[in-house]
């Protein structure tokens, strides 16, 4: 006489075998949702805070940083809205239009992500306007004609803006957006290299939040063209914005695991593969 607790009829085995298989593939899909989304620390290529300069002194010919036009006077000033030292255009020394540059040694890499990020200020009584910042290729005078950059916009009917500007980098005429705001306010600006999606965007956050702007196409071998950072500040009856904390980082896109992850992962599914054949 056998026992009913020790019997199983055919379903209540096959119920039990897909449960084992549930279970199983729960706790794989946990380990494959861990591996992507384990974050890649990012590697900071090239920063710039300006507390190394003395105040009032040009950056041009400091730090790496070069000449990219006729005028260069771009000063490092104590902040009087962002709170530390700051290349400070908000006291303009000459009517002239001034560029300058900081070669990098390296072109960007087409196969990561690259984020350029910086802090800035404009202040619309002081008619912050036609200032530029962002990346371009050392090897061509005036950096904005072979890159991308941001640039404060204020003498316009529109009001306070800022525009993303991509079209010299791109060739494509079409490619900037304007977003309103950012004026009178601390803000943080960004520009990321999608070298993975092959995708260029800018991301503004002017006390509310990140967003981001239209992502606009771009090759690898426009990539490999950016190896400067380059500001230019416009004097011309016009001020321009207090920049800090330049920053040049990037990471992948999706985590490799270590090898002891892959090696329970790669179990979870050789069990699969064990329970479905039990079962």
């Amino acid at each position: 006489m056998f026992s009913q607790t020790s019997r199983m009829t055919p379903r209540a085995r096959a119920l039990s075998g897909r449960c084992r298989t549930i279970a199983l593939t729960i706790v794989a899909s946990a380990i494959a949702a861990s591996l992507i989304a384990t974050p890649v620390a990012a590697t900071t290529l090239f920063q710039e805070d300006f507390e190394a300069y003395a105040v009032g002194s040009n950056v041009t010919g400091q730090g790496g940083w070069v000449p990219d036009y006729v005028n260069n006077a771009l000063n490092v000033g104590n902040g009087s809205f962002l709170p530390t030292k700051v290349l400070n255009g908000l006291a303009p020394t000459n009517g002239a239009l001034n560029f300058s540059a900081r070669p990098l040694g390296f072109a960007l890499d087409p196969n990561r992500i690259t984020t350029f990020a910086f802090d800035a200020y404009a202040t619309s009584s002081g008619r912050t306007h036609n200032a530029v910042i962002g990346l371009g290729n050392a090897s061509i005078p005036l950096f904005t004609t072979s890159g991308l950059y941001w640039e404060p916009f204020l003498l316009t009917a529109a009001g306070p803006r800022w525009r993303f500007e991509v079209q010299n980098f791109t060739g494509n005429p079409s490619d900037f957006i304007d977003v309103s705001g950012g004026y009178d306010t601390p803000v943080k600006m960004s520009i990321v290299i999608d070298g993975v999606a092959n995708e260029v965007y800018g991301v503004y956050d002017f006390g509310s939040g990140a967003h981001q702007t239209p992502h606009y196409a771009i090759t690898d071998a426009q990539i490999a063209t950016l190896n400067e950072v380059g500001v230019a500040f416009d004097f011309r009856g016009t001020r321009g914005p207090e920049l800090d904390n330049l920053r040049l980082f990037d990471n992948v896109s999706a985590a490799v695991p270590e090898p002891g992850t892959a090696l329970l992962f790669a179990a979870s599914v050789g069990l699969l593969g064990f329970t479905r054949r039990r079962s």
